[in-house]
């Protein structure tokens, strides 16, 4: 017995001390140093509810994936900590989205707004990408509101890309208030079990390993299959527990962002691509695709459909989503972000982006 502890006190000095070692050599180590990392340039917003801070230059991490995220004085990612006038020498097109659009993990420029935005700047339009990380048509509409009449800034064309996942936070988590402010309906505390399960991951070999054996095991981690949120589009059940309530309040606040835009006669494309969920079901024709491109023809709002630039009937899904998908998560790698760009710049959504707009212009059905 005395051999025994004797023997789980020395592993476990061990275990701790290599760790030490670990985490002060390799900084995709340090679990919780994401987290700090993070906090430093996302921050609260009092009106919707959450934002990059403005002129940030820092290092980042998405995962095990260091990156860096540079923002412009708009609080915007951007290639420089540049300053943004109010109203620039040439008509504007202002990206919004959530994590996808900001480009988590990605280097800017290898982002598929970086992308674009560089192409684009050549052709005499500036791409401006407001996208956040969480963001959902509650926050689409919002910050927009706050950009236009709050702030002042001139654009001349939005376009939104509209996650899978904003369904599920329209319904679960954020809406928005009498008082015109976007408010989390959950904002629970932090379970202490996850700042526990945080320090073992950065004190201890074994469960540091453990932990990424647990994620690598199985296919289904693999390739991001099976995640709850984006099961809405083809599966009854899923779309009866939460995507039904949450495809209304999308549609709700997507109305409140085009009454906006159209009094200040700024033209509307909205955009949607595939989740790895999507491409493993071949999900061309779902409910995310039918909705969004019924609101925008009844709307006569532009509407871009990626989800055929994702989703090839003849391929094997799981190497489609190698492919374009970053391993274990459900994001675009550069890959996928080339992939996205290069269809972008096939479409003529740049040529709703003039100055002056007068009236809303046609839709361009893809």
């Amino acid at each position: 017995m005395k051999g025994i502890v004797a023997f789980v006190l020395i592993f476990a000095v061990l275990d701790v001390g290599a760790a030490q070692i670990l985490k002060r050599t390799f900084s995709a180590w340090r679990f919780q140093e994401r987290g700090v990392l993070e906090r430093k340039y996302r921050i609260v917003s009092p009106i919707y509810h959450h934002d990059l801070a403005a002129s940030t230059d820092a290092r980042s991490m998405w995962g095990n994936i260091p990156y860096h995220t540079t923002t412009n004085s708009l609080g915007f990612r951007d290639d420089a900590t540049r300053e943004v006038p109010l109203r620039g020498p040439l008509p504007r097109l202002l990206l919004l989205g959530d994590s996808f659009t900001e480009g988590v993990g990605i280097a800017f420029d290898s982002t598929f707004a970086g992308i674009v935005a560089t192409k684009w700047r050549d052709a005499g339009i500036e791409v401006l990408n407001g996208a956040v990380a969480g963001y959902s048509p509650a926050m689409y509409y919002r910050k927009t509101k706050y950009l236009l009449d709050e702030l002042g800034l001139s654009i001349d064309g939005v376009l939104v890309f509209i996650d899978i996942s904003d369904i599920s936070n329209e319904a679960r988590q954020y809406v928005v208030d009498s008082a015109d402010h976007v408010i989390d309906l959950e904002a629970p505390p932090e379970p202490r079990f996850r700042s526990l399960k945080a320090s073992l991951k950065d004190n201890s070999v074994l469960f540091h390993v453990g932990d990424a054996v647990k994620d690598v095991i199985g296919s289904r981690k693999r390739y991001a299959l099976r995640e709850e949120i984006a099961a809405w589009t083809f599966d009854s059940a899923a779309f009866e527990r939460y995507g039904r309530v949450g495809a209304q309040r999308a549609v709700e606040n997507m109305d409140r962002l085009l009454a906006l835009l159209r009094r200040q006669e700024i033209a509307l494309t909205v955009a949607i691509y595939p989740w790895p969920d999507q491409i493993a079901h071949r999900d061309t024709s779902g409910r995310q695709v039918r909705m969004w491109r019924q609101w925008t023809s009844a709307n006569g709002v532009g509407f871009l459909n990626f989800f055929p630039d994702f989703i090839d009937p003849a391929e094997d899904p799981r190497k489609t989503i190698g492919r374009y998908f970053i391993p274990y998560d459900y994001h675009w790698s550069t890959e996928g972000h080339r992939h996205l760009a290069a269809a972008l710049l096939r479409t003529d959504v740049r040529r709703r982006v003039s100055r002056p707009v007068h009236g809303v212009a046609s839709p361009q059905v893809r």
